[in-house]
């Protein structure tokens, strides 16, 4: 007799969401950093307003040590959950920390952050309609099924919401399509490294 098949996951790709971060801290991270709005640049695979290559040391700034603070927390927690112990994930902490201003028409190409064990982002102000994307693999070598079921996708979206926390493995592909819709979005990117 035959018995029953099984179908096995391995390999997870994994989102740490936790929502409400420093709600309350909300305003002045925003006009803590359009104090420095001129201090941004453009690349072609950056197509947003963003510290990134000028100021990556936002963590340092005491506006934002709160937050610092409670993103080193729950990275620390998520890598408690991925295995790793306690005395390793008291050295990690976040090593770099910068913003990115998006409006109509702006878009992050797909990237991963190289270098650092976990990355993330802090959604600080955005419209409804803004989401960022996650690929499991941008090669399909295969036929699409004509039914996309959890054991075949192959990009998950989410909202961008104020407040909102996301963690995850710094080689995760990821990306913000085209802003659609008027609106700013302000959103604080990080990476954590063992230090």
């Amino acid at each position: 007799m035959e018995n029953k098949p099984v179908i096995e996951t391995w390999f997870p790709k994994l989102i740490y969401v936790v929502d409400g971060v420093c709600n309350d801290r909300i305003p002045s991270y925003e006009k803590e950093i359009k104090k420095s709005i001129n201090k941004t640049k453009r690349t072609a695979t950056l197509n947003v307003n963003s510290s990134h290559l000028i100021n990556r040391s936002l963590q340092k700034n005491k506006i934002f040590f709160d937050l610092t603070t409670r993103i080193e927390y729950h990275a620390r927690m998520f890598l408690g959950n991925l295995g790793y112990d306690i005395e390793y994930t008291k050295t990690c902490c976040v090593v770099n920390m910068w913003y990115n201003i998006s409006n109509k028409n702006d878009f992050l190409f797909p990237h991963a952050h190289p270098g650092s064990i976990l990355a993330g982002a802090y959604y600080v102000k955005t419209s409804e309609e803004n989401n960022i994307i996650f690929y499991d693999d941008m090669t399909i070598p295969y036929e699409p099924p004509s039914k996309i079921t959890p054991l075949s996708m192959t990009t998950c979206n989410y909202s961008c919401v104020s407040g909102r926390l996301l963690l995850f493995r710094s080689n995760f592909l990821h990306s913000t399509p085209i802003q659609i819709d008027e609106g700013e979005k302000i959103v604080i990117s990080f990476n954590i490294n063992k230090i």
